[in-house]
């Protein structure tokens, strides 16, 4: 038979041993978090670095465009066109618009007759036009985001994000302007409130 004194200390015991197991099942729970934290927010950096690369990309291609003074579309322009295309990273494509029609790319050429644009998703104050997932554009089957300023098309690369579109079991992100009003790119399942 067990003492008192043999009772208490076994109580005892068991009550450290209890309380041992959950100080140790919460410390490796806040471990797991800050982990899975760090995981999250090396994502959401890296997710957010290729958004600014894409459109800084877009911003010095038009640029470059618009310091060019080619007459547009024509065949200088075209070969400027394609060459800038060519170095490009993250653009699939380059070309010019006017009256609110892709008139030629790099890719595709003289357009005959020029492509209707839809009107943009967004207008944002310096002037640049943006199209997110604009369908059928030259062809059925191509589905781009278009950026566009003073005339000057850039078309987002299909594997500009690629390496986002699947994103980890969890995850998702939206790349969306600093005035939350446009959602450039969404990344796994999403709902943004309206």
């Amino acid at each position: 038979m067990l003492s008192s004194n043999n009772a208490g200390l076994w109580f005892r015991l068991i009550i450290f041993m209890l309380l041992s197991a959950v100080l140790a099942l919460f410390i490796g729970q806040s471990f797991i978090a800050q982990s899975e934290q760090k995981r999250l927010v090396s994502y959401a950096q890296e997710v957010l670095a290729q958004g600014v690369a894409v459109a800084q990309e877009s911003r010095d291609t038009m640029q470059r465009i618009l310091l060019l003074g080619n007459v547009p579309c024509s065949d200088a322009d075209l070969r400027e066109l394609s060459l800038l295309s060519f170095y490009a990273l993250n653009l699939r494509d380059v070309g010019r618009i006017e009256n609110d029609r892709l008139i030629c790319s790099a890719g595709w050429g003289r357009l005959n007759p020029p492509i209707p644009l839809f009107p943009p998703d967004l207008t944002t104050s310096t002037g640049t036009q943006l199209w997110t997932a604009m369908e059928r554009l030259v062809d059925p089957r191509i589905t781009a985001d278009i950026a566009s300023n003073g005339g000057v098309a850039t078309i987002t690369a299909s594997a500009a994000f690629r390496r986002y579109s699947q994103p980890p079991q969890g995850y998702s992100a939206t790349l969306i302007n600093k005035n939350l009003e446009h959602p450039y790119q969404t990344f796994g399942s999403l709902t943004l409130p309206p």
